[in-house]
């Protein structure tokens, strides 16, 4: 398996609750981000219609920023750490 697909497992394991996640930005900046998975609510088209994710960009994955109250998009290949609840689920040294 690979890190994006490993990742992708962990993200759906965590069965829609809170999560942190900390990964190094395009720009070089790392971000850490209290996130969800699963988040409909706000989407802009319905899902199925219009493009809602980066299903084109195997790389990225679109999580909800519950602080920020937008979505935001993650480079799986830069994920520095993923938490839920106390629990470390990666940790990249």
């Amino acid at each position: 398996m690979t890190k994006r697909e490993i990742l992708r497992n962990l993200i759906k394991a965590t069965n829609s609750m809170f999560f942190t996640i900390t990964w190094v930005k395009k720009n070089g900046e790392e971000r850490t981000m209290t996130v969800k998975d699963g988040v409909e609510k706000h989407l802009v088209h319905p899902k199925g219609d219009g493009t809602n994710n980066q299903e084109h960009c195997q790389n990225l994955i679109t999580l909800f920023d519950v602080q920020d109250g937008r979505y935001k998009s993650v480079n799986l290949d830069t994920v520095k750490s993923l938490k839920c609840g106390n629990k470390v689920m990666w940790e990249e040294k």
